[in-house]
Order: structure tokens, then C-alpha cells, then sequence
């Protein structure tokens, strides 16, 4: 007798044990800011932030994965919400998505039309038994089949309203001509097994600027020192102006993809400088696979980041669970939101 395997999800579950090689090999296609070793590294990093993951497992092997956080109070909520305010009676809030990482979205290694629903529903049915009052998905990527989170949400009551922007683009054809690949003089690049060298320089630069790193050095630091050592593919680049360190950033390569998480910069020029310097070091590569995508989910501004890069919108979504309440908490958020609701 034939039929679907039957799907199994379960709330406040811990993480698939999965090693970054695993990762590489099982879902090459999942952002690593909603992988295991990413969400176990950035768990170590961030303080006050109580991991509270769903799981939907179907068949021997087969999972998804909905990271979760709670928050108890308004100061825990340190990362890039741009202008939005939370009013402080939805706290407790379960944050949906990957801390330092910015993305909200379902890592899987298999897929169903109902799978985001099904997932979203367990979270509302138990949420509110470990003291939870909301629950936010802060950065829904604008990207085919992202969008079953937020409206999920949306039909479970919640508001949704723009989120802010990352870029992404093909990569050049060629590798820069520009930068050298190792040291030109103000630029030098770095990869896992020698970032300890620049570690320091590289936490203070990033956390200098906006986005969710901001004023946070140690958990850079404590976020990046775990993904080397769980053998994560890191690269980066740090650019000097007068022999002092000026700007930096980091990318994670998986697969044939090179996701930009960091970029610590005073302005687009030094910025720009060390992205270039880190797509020369990965094309000089010939143990990596091609790049196909980049993905730059550090907070933008609007200068070019790189030739035929175009904006992905992001979609931030408040669930508040006691109905009489909503109304208020929502009118806020949207008082405070830059732009009109988003309309789905």
C-alpha cells in the first residue's frame, strides 16, 4: 500500500547533530545562517537568547529545521530590527530565525506544501506554555518559498511589515583585477585555519558598524572562534588606510554559494574593497567549487556592492498571542515601521 510518509513536528527540540561536512553534503542548498553549526555558534555567542528550536522529521534521516530563541526582556532584543519597536508587553517573544545571522526562514532537508504551516502551528500551539506572549519573525527573505513563513503567520493573526533589504547577485565572470589575492598593500585576506591571527581586528570592525554585530565584539568573536573550529569555510578580508585597520568582512563558502554575513566599513569604498578581495581569494581557489550565487545579508546601504547585485526584501512578522492585546502592540509596530504594512 503506497502513501506519504507521515511528518512529525515537535516543539523546544534541540538541533540535528550534523557536522559542517554533513552540512556540505545533505543540504548544500541551506543558507548557513539556519544550519546547526551556525545556530550552535551563535548560541554560544549571544547572551539571555534560550534556544527553543522546532523539528519535522519524516522518514529515517529526513528533517526541517525552524530555529527559535526566547527572549524575556525588551534589552535581550540587541539585533538589526532597523526602526521597529516591540512594545514591551509581548515579552517574552520567541525570535524565529538565526541570531548574528539575520535570516528567518525553515532549513529542510526534505520538503511538503504544508510544511512551513504545519511548523508555524506547532510553535502557536505550544509557544505560549513556556511563557511565551509573541512571536517575531524578524527577517524573512524575499526568495521562492520563503514567503510560506510569513503568510503562515499572517494567517495565524500576525502582522507583517517591511523588513529591510540584502543584496544578491551572480558572481563576476572573471576574478578582480584589482586586488591582489593574498596582501596589495592595504588589503590582506584570511580563511579559518589563520583567522585567529586577525581575529581581534576583525571583531572590533565589524561590531563598529550597524547591523545585528553592532557594539557586540565578544560575540563576533565567540561566533566566528566556533565556526573555524567546527571547520565551517570561512574567508574574509580586512582593508588598512595609513597602516591601521579600517574595514573587514566576512563570508562563509558552502557549496558553489558565498553567503556575506559581515561587512564593517565607514563607507562603500573600503566596503567594496574587501568584498573584492574576498571573491579574488575565492577564485584563486581550485580546491573550492565555482561560485554560483552571493548573498550579502549585512545591512545595505544604497551604493553599488557589486556589478548587477540586486536588492532581497525582507519581511518582519509579530504573532502577539493574547488576541485583546494585539490591536495596541500592532499600531505601534506600524508607527514605527518606515514604510506601510506589508499587504498579504
Amino acid at each position: 500500500m503506497s502513501g506519504s510518509r507521515r511528518v512529525v513536528v515537535q516543539t523546544g527540540r534541540p538541533l540535528p547533530p550534523l557536522s559542517w561536512q554533513d552540512e556540505v553534503r545533505e543540504v548544500p542548498h541551506v543558507w548557513p545562517q539556519l544550519a546547526p553549526q551556525w545556530l550552535a555558534a551563535a548560541s554560544a555567542a549571544v547572551d539571555r537568547w534560550t534556544p527553543w528550536h522546532t523539528v519535522a522529521e519524516r522518514g529515517r534521516g529526513e528533517w526541517a529545521l525552524l530555529p527559535g530563541f526566547v527572549l524575556a526582556e525588551p534589552e535581550s532584543l540587541s539585533i538589526d530590527l532597523g526602526s521597529h519597536h516591540i512594545d514591551e508587553s509581548a515579552f517574552p517573544v520567541l525570535v524565529l530565525g538565526s541570531p548574528l545571522g539575520r535570516c528567518s526562514d525553515v532549513a529542510y532537508s526534505f520538503w511538503t506544501p504544508r510544511l512551513y504551516e504545519s511548523m508555524l502551528r506547532a510553535v502557536v500551539a505550544d509557544a505560549g506554555g513556556v511563557g511565551v506572549r509573541s512571536v517575531l519573525a524578524p527577517w524573512v527573505p524575499d526568495r521562492q518559498g520563503s514567503d510560506a513563513l510569513t503568510h503562515a503567520m499572517v494567517d495565524a493573526g500576525a502582522r507583517a511589515v517591511s523588513g529591510g533589504r540584502w543584496a544578491h547577485a551572480a558572481p563576476p565572470t572573471d576574478p578582480p583585477s584589482d586586488v591582489d589575492v593574498h596582501k596589495d598593500g592595504d588589503i590582506t585576506t584570511f580563511d579559518s585555519p589563520n583567522l585567529h591571527h586577525v581575529l581581534p581586528q576583525l571583531c572590533e570592525l565589524i561590531a563598529a558598524h550597524r547591523g545585528a554585530a553592532a557594539g557586540r565584539p565578544q560575540a563576533v568573536h565567540t561566533l566566528l572562534e566556533r565556526l573555524a573550529a567546527a571547520d565551517v569555510d570561512l574567508c574574509g578580508a580586512i582593508a588598512y588606510r595609513d597602516g591601521h585597520p579600517v574595514a573587514a568582512g566576512v563570508a562563509v563558502h558552502k557549496s558553489h554559494h558565498l553567503f556575506v554575513p559581515f561587512l564593517g566599513a565607514p563607507d562603500h569604498n573600503e566596503r567594496d574593497a574587501c568584498l573584492r578581495a574576498i571573491l579574488a581569494d575565492r577564485f584563486s581557489r581550485t580546491d573550492s567549487p565555482a561560485l554560483r550565487s552571493i548573498e550579502l545579508s549585512a545591512p545595505l546601504d544604497d551604493s553599488t556592492v557589486l556589478p548587477g547585485a540586486r536588492p532581497r526584501d525582507l519581511t518582519t512578522a509579530l504573532l502577539v498571542l493574547d488576541e485583546s492585546t494585539r490591536s495596541r502592540v500592532y499600531a505601534e509596530l506600524d508607527e514605527s515601521t518606515d514604510t506601510a504594512p506589508a499587504v498579504i
